[in-house]
């Protein structure tokens, strides 16, 4: 599931002839709807848009104006033309972002003479309504707010690892940065917290029976970037810790804590249950500084 916004003319009314609001670059390409909404009008309406990638014909993915990965554009080429605005529920800075892309889509609804609606209420937005539905102390944000939250716990007790941009519909997969340390000796993860050159985050230790089973690391700023735990069979596992740090952060930062446990511990490493070899980790040294989403896309066009 993922947050969505919808452009389209299927309403066929004309909207009255008031100046056009010109936000974020987006450019306005006629004044009266005439029809679906075309090819070529989508590509100069996404004129001077902050684009980060353009996947094919129809598709873009937009950065926010913070830098990070934010939205997919997606232009249906066939029956109306519609473009619909993608976000994913699972993006770590959600409620903030999904406010600002109404502002987007409301630039580009009006720079194609054409309707917002968003999706969980099927309402039309417009410059006299968006600021009341989007109150922060309002039901919709609280809504929006409850749904991440909800959908952020489903992950994590699943197992799972979000997209910072969705792939269509999909904006959760398996965990695809996931290492397994098997150490050649019997090692307590406690007596790692002082060996490590880390951070640990204040209060993350897990116990269980006695022992520490799981922490989590942080960047020298304090933000959690690791979470390593310790299975019943004395092996490590450990990911990033997706929900504070863009990917291109907590990535490396994990791989960093994986290679520093490994030195302590000794053993065999695994990535997504392949031997880290050097070739292997020569690659995820590099692609691990980029988006995760095409991290993902990366790995699994591998196998």
């Amino acid at each position: 599931m993922t947050f969505e916004l919808k452009i389209s003319r299927e309403q066929g009314e004309s909207l009255a002839q008031a100046a056009t609001h010109k936000i974020l670059g987006f450019k306005l390409v006629s004044e009266t709807r005439r029809g679906p909404i075309t090819s070529p009008e989508f590509h100069e309406a996404m004129k001077g848009a902050p684009i980060l990638r353009r996947i094919d014909d129809s598709t873009f993915w937009l950065r926010h104006h913070s830098g990070i990965p934010w939205l997919s554009v997606q232009h249906d080429q066939s029956g109306a033309g519609s473009i619909v605005l993608s976000l994913s529920y699972l993006h770590y800075r959600f409620p903030e972002v999904a406010l600002d892309a109404f502002d987007v889509g409301l630039s580009l609804a009006e720079s194609l003479d054409a309707d917002l609606r968003e999706d969980i209420g099927d309402r039309k937005i417009t410059r006299a309504n968006i600021d009341s539905l989007l109150d922060v102390n309002g039901p919709y944000v609280a809504h929006l707010v409850k749904v991440w939250e909800v959908s952020r716990q489903n992950t994590d007790k699943d197992g799972g690892a979000p997209l910072e941009i969705p792939i269509g519909p999909v904006e959760g997969v398996s965990d695809y940065f996931l290492f397994h340390i098997v150490p050649s000796r019997t090692v307590e993860l406690s007596s790692l917290q002082q060996s490590l050159n880390w951070r640990i985050v204040k209060d993350s230790a897990m116990v269980s029976n006695g022992r520490v089973v799981a922490f989590m690391l942080a960047d020298p700023n304090g933000h959690p970037t690791t979470k390593v735990f310790q299975r019943p069979d004395g092996i490590f596992q450990v990911h990033p810790y997706y929900w504070q740090l863009p990917f291109s952060l907590s990535a490396p930062a994990t791989l960093r804590a994986v290679e520093a446990l490994a030195a302590i511990v000794g053993g065999a490493v695994k990535f997504n249950g392949v031997e880290f070899s050097k070739a292997l980790a020569g690659e995820i040294h590099s692609r691990s500084q980029g988006l995760g989403v095409e991290f993902y896309q990366w790995w699994h066009s591998r196998s």
